[in-house]
């Protein structure tokens, strides 16, 4: 047979075959990927490839989570394309695994969005997988956030949270930017020695930009499912308009971080940076302490500031380094597991009407539980979840707690706060979407509860600012 000068040269063909056998192998082994492993949690089952990916919602996925509890039970296993994925829902199962278990289960997914287009080069100890690496920065925070330094700054706390209760006397429409000052104040102060005045002020601003950024394109959901699917990673930066707003977020990041330490390093060589972590961090550093670069140094003093906010109800995720039988489950080496922190505290089976807000469940039992304190299942369980667990935890709980107890105490003594109008306080439409979740603003009253105090919130708020004027 002769073939006409249309049919393509042999070798054309040829590659055409083969690409066809390489997409083929290449869905098969995806296919395949996608399948549950023997013996994994239960949960729905997953569409061929892409797994349960359809299925999650483009934000609050934990809520999501949380309504599979309800038909598969506390610990669900999911399927992210190939990526294995267990979901635990009650505490039992991370003071079990994160905490019991933590040398096998405190590694973090390789994240390409996370760790090499909006924090490379091994920067961020929430990024990082377990390794020399993490180690070193989380080594760094442990000496920093010691009992005795954070108790340290109880004073600033209260300094600062005197100032809120005052601004919101002066300005009670403007309350909910008061208190988001409140979070900044304390820590540019205790981070970098600086003064934060008011919520316009450019550094605030910019913090709050900056990390409204960051947890947006960490949220999951928001970003193409490149670890999942590598091939995404590919994809030129010019079509890929997500690559590009990933790195605008980095070096967004990176651009205020170094600015705050270059100013904090100029005033350490004038003698003018008053003690801070920053301070310490630098100090550490000349005398060999800690062997952070330029870019750790940025970062670990910028996490600071993000520290105040809570982390994510979805919790952040843990990978599993090595296979492991857990109860009647196998989990496989490679899992991502996610604490659903939403679940946790709201599971009906250890809180009394989970969704009512009553604090006098905590006064005769300190877990809040419907369970005695004195359960013997309660042994090295956690009062909360909400700063993650293991050895992953947060180490900025104590300062969080301490300046969350200060404020929200002088706070009620000083208002009756009343609703201007019905409040929403549905976790779908109250709060904001992302990796961390706030609530939005609330139509509220903040009423002076007599004239006497409010006029030694004035008293205090001079002393206060006598206190504080040392950051300026």
């Amino acid at each position: 047979m002769q073939l006409s000068s249309h049919d393509p040269p042999s070798a054309v063909r040829s590659i055409l075959l083969v690409s066809v056998l390489l997409l083929l192998a290449t869905l098969v082994k995806l296919y395949l990927n996608s399948r549950r492993p023997k013996h994994f949690p239960p949960g729905p089952a997953p569409f061929p490839i892409i797994g349960n990916l359809p299925e999650l919602p483009p934000t609050k996925a934990f809520l999501k989570f949380h309504e599979w509890g309800k038909q598969y039970g506390d610990i669900i296993g999911l399927k992210f394309g190939p990526q294995n994925v267990v979901i635990l829902n009650n505490y039992k199962h991370i003071k079990e695994l994160f905490d019991k278990r933590g040398a096998i289960y405190s590694s973090r997914p390789e994240s390409y969005v996370g760790n090499q287009l909006v924090c490379p080069g091994e920067i961020h100890v929430l990024l990082i997988p377990y390794s020399p690496a993490w180690r070193k920065l989380r080594k760094c925070f442990h000496q920093l956030m010691t009992v005795s330094s954070v108790d340290a700054l109880l004073s600033l706390q209260a300094a600062e949270a005197t100032k809120t209760v005052h601004d919101i006397i002066n300005d009670p429409e403007g309350y909910y930017n008061h208190l988001r000052r409140f979070a900044s104040g304390v820590m540019l102060a205790s981070t970098y020695g600086k003064r934060g005045r008011r919520f316009e002020d450019k550094v605030i601003q910019d913090l709050y930009a900056v990390q409204h950024d960051f947890t947006e394109v960490l949220a999951p959901g928001f970003m193409p499912p490149a670890d999942e699917f590598p091939i995404l990673k590919y994809i030129p930066e010019w079509i890929a308009g997500w690559k590009r707003k990933a790195r605008a977020v980095g070096r967004a990041q990176m651009k205020l971080y170094r600015s705050l330490l270059e100013e904090g390093q100029e005033r350490a060589q004038k003698g003018e940076l008053k003690d801070c972590f920053l301070k310490t961090l630098i100090k550490d550093r000349n005398e060999g302490k800690n062997e952070l670069n330029e870019a750790q140094l940025a970062y670990v003093a910028g996490i600071f500031t993000l520290r105040w906010r809570p982390v994510a109800p979805g919790g952040v995720p843990h990978v599993l380094t090595e296979d492991n039988v857990y109860g009647q489950y196998m989990i496989p080496k490679g899992t991502m597991l996610l604490a659903n922190t939403w679940s946790i505290h709201q599971d009906e089976s250890e809180y009394d009407n989970p969704s009512e807000f009553r604090p006098e469940r905590f006064l005769d039992n300190k877990f809040g539980s419907i369970k005695k304190e004195s359960d013997g299942e309660n042994e090295r369980r956690r009062t909360t979840y909400a700063f993650g667990a293991g050895r992953r935890v947060c180490a900025g709980q104590r300062l969080a707690e301490n300046g969350l107890e200060i404020a929200a105490a002088k706070i009620v003594w000083a208002f009756d706060i009343v609703p201007s109008a019905p409040i929403d306080s549905s976790i779908e439409s109250a709060y904001t979407d992302g990796f961390v979740v706030v609530p939005k603003r609330y139509a509220a009253k903040f009423v002076p509860r007599a004239k006497e105090r409010a006029s030694i919130v004035a008293k205090e708020a001079e002393e206060a600012e006598r206190f504080l004027s040392r950051f300026d």
